[in-house]
């Protein structure tokens, strides 16, 4: 394998590979210095003090039996290799175990260095690629780890639609992607149609940290 490094050179000596690649991603995911004063402080949609209780209460063995499940039971495992399905079709053996535990980490107790070890690996965005922003890293986190997030996800997601503005189509339950989509594709159809008069100006933009903050 050959990529592009920093200076625009060609490099296939792996090590090297490896060193870049670590580089790269630190840099990309690193903390970037954010001035928050410039962003208004009023205006924003606030948590009521019920669903503040809703998100704060113990956790059940239904929710966190609910949240397993609904995990796709194949899925690419991390790095202790079991997938979704092991836990699944053992439940009733691991159920008791897993649910003290995933209670115990809402509790306070911290997450095991084996269990919050995640594996990253980069999936091209295009074929043929040259450097490394031609990948997409994605994380491979082991089951139980992401079964605290999916927990806390699904606690989220119920209060997210009344926070998040309606013209964000991805990312929230019931609403789709594909509706801003097809938007945009009308409103380019717009512009092919209306040549004269009124120019217009269509901006693509590629945000690189577009779904990735780490501080």
């Amino acid at each position: 394998m050959s990529l592009r490094i920093d200076n625009g050179d060609w490099c296939s000596d792996q090590e090297t590979l490896k060193s870049k690649a670590v580089a790269f991603f630190e840099r990309l995911y690193g903390e970037t210095p954010t001035t928050l004063g410039i962003f208004p402080k009023e205006g924003f949609h606030r948590i009521e003090p019920s669903e503040i209780s809703f998100l704060e209460a113990a956790v059940s063995n239904e929710e966190i039996k609910k949240a397993l499940f609904d995990m796709a039971p194949l899925k690419a495992p991390g790095s202790d290799g079991f997938h979704a399905q092991f836990f699944q079709s053992q439940w009733n053996i691991l159920g008791n175990d897993v649910s003290q535990w995933v209670k115990g980490v809402f509790e306070g107790n911290p997450i095991e260095p084996e269990l919050n070890n995640t594996l990253i690996v980069l999936i091209p965005k295009k074929e043929n690629p040259e450097d490394f922003s031609h990948f997409r890293p994605i994380s491979l986190c082991s089951v139980l780890y992401k079964l605290v997030m999916k927990v806390i996800a699904n606690r989220f997601k119920v209060i997210f639609p009344k926070l998040i503005s309606q013209e964000q189509a991805g990312f929230i339950a019931g609403r789709n992607i594909f509706d801003n989509i097809i938007l945009a594709q009308e409103v380019i159809h717009s512009m092919r149609c209306n040549l004269k008069g009124r120019k217009w100006m269509a901006i693509k933009l590629d945000l690189e940290k577009a779904y990735d903050r780490i501080s």
